[in-house]
């Protein structure tokens, strides 16, 4: 599916631009919470492209 107009809080605040690498995650338990703390609790796992690759691409955000 396609999600639109996703707000995502970064940890920390940009004090100019910054390269981020967004990656996709699947909520394969459908809580509607992300759960993801590897090695021992990675229940919501990262989405993979047609290739099998991890689906993730690097942005430029900025002020």
């Amino acid at each position: 599916g396609e999600s639109t107009d996703v707000i995502v809080a970064l940890m920390d605040a940009l004090s100019g631009s910054a390269t981020v690498w967004p990656m996709v995650h699947i909520d394969l338990d459908a809580d509607g919470v992300y759960t993801f703390q590897p090695p021992d609790n990675a229940i919501d796992l990262p989405g993979l492209t047609a290739d099998g690759s991890v689906a993730v691409t690097s942005i430029l955000i900025g002020m």
